[in-house]
């Protein structure tokens, strides 16, 4: 959880030693109002006070705790699906907010009866395709701003090792970028940045979209930066080795008037960088016919990949749709691939098989990824051994762009901030940064990238 324990404020009392927590819950949420509109048996239930100090309820806490883990993922953007929900392993976040699994299900039954959440109907049990329940705010809560829950609750210092954030620090590069991040402004006013958000959303999304830009509009113009109570915040998976900043959370339609010192900034961006940074895997192999697939594939990116590709599938659809099939194909689990639409010959069918049929050398080292189990020294999430072959290319890729090209910008004392595969520069710094990328990226793979430059 997210800045939760209060360290400096431990306190005695009888034998026990306790910590104040930081528990945040949306701005507009009236939780306990909410809870005295349930029947008696569940208000009694929720409100119970607990022994050792009577303004505290430990249903109430763990419920509170529950809405702090959902509001931090709402505000960051952080693990959600594609449908907006957010994924939670009932196991282990009941342990995290301190109850047992049987209270943790009538917690999640109060708040979507209260309306402040919505669970994802759509989740299985069985074996052949289990995930779990996914969770979210309803419409009126979702992309508020946190606000403190008082007043505060109270652990007991056995309790806060759950709370407690491992920090291992930042490196010197990470700490060069955080320092950047800080220094960034807009050059047009926050009302004018909210009415591009507005035209570039579209339907029920359009609320959402204001609330969470307006957050992080609001969190980079500010002079202090809070990592609690506002949307801005900077940290580095310890899993795929990305940074996830405020800026990575930003809309892309806003990026062009971020602003460092009053200078305008440029973004460059590795072109088609995952089907790129694939040429890393026939680096492992010494079989006489790598080279020649190797080359074959290298030339795709002679001219624009997906469109090259597109080519040699045969498919006509536009360089957008065959980009989010393309990217969408390649992180797939293996079975789901087996079982793309050969019936009606899909989009998705004719690049699983235009890739198996023209490169088998680099398939076959994809899915060793996806099924052999610390393959290449890669890890995996808890959704499966298939989830190593992202975060091996997320790796790869954070290596090259920030420990690598963002080192020697740091030593050169250039600006410029991450979104990935992408770096943002002062436009006149663009084509020293250009040459830089493209070393550190030939370097590491062997072969020339094609990165553009893209003007704001």
């Amino acid at each position: 959880m997210k800045n939760i324990l209060d360290l400096d404020s431990k306190f005695y009392k009888g034998k026990g030693i306790y910590y104040y927590i930081n528990v945040y819950i949306p701005s507009n949420l009236d939780i306990i109002s909410l809870i005295n509109n349930l029947d008696e048996n569940k208000r009694n239930l929720i409100l119970k006070k607990s022994p050792n100090f009577p303004h505290q309820a430990g249903i109430l806490k763990a419920m509170c705790l529950f809405l702090n883990k959902l509001c931090w993922l709402e505000i960051t953007n952080k693990d959600s699906a594609h449908h907006g929900y957010y994924n939670f392993a009932a196991d282990i976040l009941s342990k995290e907010i301190g109850v047992k699994h049987q209270f943790f299900s009538q917690i999640v039954r109060y708040l979507e009866e209260m309306g402040v959440i919505k669970i994802n109907p759509h989740y299985s049990n069985s074996t052949r395709n289990k995930f779990s329940k996914s969770f979210k705010f309803s419409k009126e809560y979702a992309f508020n701003r946190p606000k403190l829950v008082e007043p505060r609750f109270i652990v007991a210092e056995k309790e806060t090792s759950k709370f407690k954030i491992q920090d291992r620090g930042l490196t010197s590069t990470e700490e060069f970028l955080r320092t950047n991040l800080e220094k960034l402004r807009f050059s047009i006013a926050k009302h004018q940045l909210l009415e591009i958000v507005r035209n570039a959303s579209t339907g029920r999304k359009v609320g959402e979209s204001l609330k969470s830009a307006e957050i992080y509009i609001e969190a980079l113009e500010a002079e202090e930066k809070l990592t609690v109570g506002s949307g801005w915040f900077f940290n580095r998976s310890p899993n795929n080795g990305r940074l996830n900043t405020t800026v990575t959370a930003l809309k892309k339609e806003l990026r062009p008037y971020l602003t460092y010192n009053g200078q305008h900034l440029v973004e460059l961006d590795q072109h088609a960088s995952q089907p790129f940074l694939l040429l890393k895997l026939y680096q492992f192999l010494s079989d006489p016919e790598v080279e020649q697939e190797r080359a074959l594939y290298y030339s795709l990116f002679s001219s624009d990949f997906y469109e090259a590709f597109a080519r040699l599938a045969g498919d006509s659809s536009s360089r957008d749709a065959i980009k989010s099939k393309f990217i969408k194909f390649l992180n797939s689990k293996p079975k789901n691939i087996d079982e793309f639409d050969k019936a009606t010959k899909s989009a998705s069918y004719r690049i699983a098989t235009t890739f198996k049929k023209h490169f088998p050398i680099l398939w076959n080292q994809i899915q060793l990824l996806k099924t052999v189990p610390n393959y290449l020294g890669s890890n995996s999430s808890n959704k499966g051994t298939h989830t190593q072959f992202a975060y091996y290319l997320q790796n790869l890729e954070s290596k090259i762009f920030i420990d690598g090209v963002c080192s020697e910008l740091m030593e050169l004392n250039l600006f410029c901030y991450t979104i990935h595969d992408c770096i943002g520069v002062v436009e006149k710094d663009a084509l020293l940064v250009k040459e830089i990328i493209e070393k550190n990226v030939e370097k590491e793979i062997g072969l020339k990238p094609v990165v553009n430059l893209k003007l704001q």
